[in-house]
Order: structure tokens, then C-alpha cells, then sequence
């Protein structure tokens, strides 16, 4: 029994000192401001399964060889044992295991074009003062597709006109924060796909570092940072390990400009951490369509000086 509690020590620590706690009033994905009936963890990892971790985390090939991650293979690892210091390596691993499997399976969301977003791909270029000669509509009927194009200038005008007044109802302010989620899902479903994989590896340096941060006392230093590297390195991360620490200054650097998160997801009475993956292309239109409109109340600033 006592081996059972001296394994979990540092899972035990992380959840009385490094949980991130909800209490009272938060916001919610939509930036809704909503009350917490009761004190929330978001990433209490004393709930996940650690046989069903362990399993996930042996199925890991480390680098771009063939050896599988397991807990001898952690423990007796000549980095881990190097910069390990005073810290226990088979207590390590279990909260590693853990930190990992809470990040491997976090809900995530794809922003994808809104109605608005949709809008203002055709509103930029009618802003360039450009000159269009037809409007091609692609119709299907009974699974046959007709196209209709309309060349007529006087119709073209108008369509267009009408197109560019119904533009104060589509682009608000409320429309502007919001964004639209087109698929929730975990983490590792993304990877490799609509994701970046450096998120998986920053959030998991993250909470390590958190963690040795409070238990040494907030004591940081070069060598906890080569120690968190190798953990990456071990679970998949890297392929290969790191050669100095600059590897995690520019991960830090990287993190932050990877994701754009919010407190919490309510999720069938559930509250759980969650992130949105940026789209590009919606960043970038919204992007453009705020500069324009900068550009625009300067000039009207300007002409009203005169």
C-alpha cells in the first residue's frame, strides 16, 4: 500500500498544486459569461484510467527507430538519469503518462468560414474597384448540375448592389468575435492533419513544467528544461533528442502562436478544457476586412479636418 502511495506522490502533488480551478463566474467557448455551480478542474488527471495511459503510451515509437516507450525503457534512460536530479524517475513516469494521455485526448474544435467569413471573400475583391462582367450560378437539380450566367450589366449592377447593402446585417461586431466550429473532436484525431503537432508537444511541456516549477520550489533551470526535452523526446514528440535547450525556447515561442484557446467547454453538464485550431484563411480575411476598415475611417477622419 505504501509503495501504491509513494508511486503516485508526484500525481498527487500535481493535482493539490498545479490544477487549473474554476470557481464561480467564467466564460464559456461562445465568450459567454456563465456561473460554475461548484468548484471545477479542468485537468484533474486522477480521473483518467492509468492502465488504459500506460497502454497508450507504450504503443509510442520513440524517434525514428523501432523501440517501443515503456516504463524500464524511461527509467533507465541516460538522459532522464542524467538531468533527473533528486526526482524519482519511476514517479516521474507515471505523471508523464498521465500529463500525456489528459493532452492526447483534450476536446479540440476547427473554426471553419462562417456565413460571414463566406461574404467577405466576395466583398474584398468588389472593394478593388475591379470590373466583372458575368455572374456564373452553379444550380443541381435531381443530382444534374445546370450553370446559369448572367451577363447583362444593368442585372450585374444590381445583384451586385444588393449584394454589398446586405453587408451591414452580415458584418457586426458579434460576428466579428465569433467563429464557427465545424467538427469537435480529441486531440490525437487532428494531428498530423488539421493540426499542428508541435500544439501536442508544448502543452505537454507546459504541464511538466508546471509542475517541476512548484515542486523544486520554482527552481527552472537549464537542466529541468533538457529533462522535460527528453521526456518529449521519449513520448514521441522529437525525432530525435534535443541537443540543447534552444529547442525549448523556440517551442515556448511556437506555442503561442499556434492555438487561440478558451477557458472551457459545456459539454452535456460537463465542463472540459478546450481548444480551437485557427483557420488561416478566416484569420486572414477577418484580418484584411478590419485593416480596410481602418484605412477607411482614416480617410474620412482626414477629410473632415479639412
Amino acid at each position: 500500500m505504501n509503495e501504491h502511495v509513494d508511486l503516485n506522490e508526484y500525481v498527487n502533488y500535481y493535482t493539490e498544486h498545479c490544477l487549473e480551478v474554476l470557481m464561480n463566474k467564467v466564460k464559456d467557448s461562445q465568450e459567454e459569461t456563465i456561473e460554475i455551480p461548484e468548484v471545477t478542474a479542468l485537468n484533474d488527471i486522477r480521473a483518467i484510467d492509468y492502465e488504459q495511459a500506460v497502454t497508450t503510451a507504450q504503443s509510442i515509437t520513440i524517434g525514428k527507430g523501432k523501440q517501443q516507450l515503456s516504463e524500464s525503457l524511461f527509467i533507465h534512460d541516460i538522459t532522464i538519469q542524467r538531468f533527473i536530479g533528486n526526482l524519482n524517475a519511476k514517479k516521474l513516469w507515471r505523471l508523464s503518462v498521465l500529463l500525456y494521455t489528459m493532452i492526447f485526448k483534450q476536446p479540440v474544435g476547427k473554426i471553419s468560414l462562417s456565413l460571414m467569413d463566406e461574404y467577405l471573400k466576395l466583398h474584398r475583391t468588389l472593394c478593388q474597384n475591379i470590373k466583372i462582367s458575368a455572374i456564373k450560378f452553379e444550380c443541381k437539380t435531381n443530382n444534374k448540375v445546370k450553370n446559369v450566367t448572367i451577363s447583362n450589366t444593368e442585372l450585374i449592377t444590381k445583384i451586385l448592389k444588393s449584394y454589398l447593402e446586405m453587408g451591414k446585417d452580415i458584418i457586426t461586431p458579434d460576428n466579428l468575435r465569433q467563429y464557427n466550429i465545424s467538427e469537435i473532436t480529441s486531440i490525437d484525431k487532428l494531428v498530423g492533419k488539421a493540426i499542428n503537432k508541435r500544439t501536442l508537444d508544448y502543452h505537454f511541456a507546459i504541464e511538466l513544467e508546471y509542475f517541476l516549477t512548484s515542486y523544486l520550489n520554482g527552481k527552472f533551470t537549464e537542466k529541468e528544461k533538457e529533462l522535460i526535452l527528453q521526456i518529449l523526446y521519449l513520448f514521441g514528440c522529437y525525432d530525435s533528442p534535443a541537443t540543447d535547450t534552444s529547442t525549448y525556447r523556440k517551442l515556448m515561442s511556437d506555442g503561442h502562436k499556434l492555438l487561440k484557446s478558451t477557458p472551457l467547454l459545456s459539454m452535456n453538464g460537463r465542463f472540459l478544457p478546450f481548444t480551437i485550431i485557427p483557420n488561416p484563411e478566416v484569420t486572414w480575411l477577418r484580418k484584411e476586412y478590419r485593416e480596410l476598415l481602418t484605412k477607411c475611417e482614416n480617410k474620412e477622419n482626414s477629410s473632415i479636418h479639412k
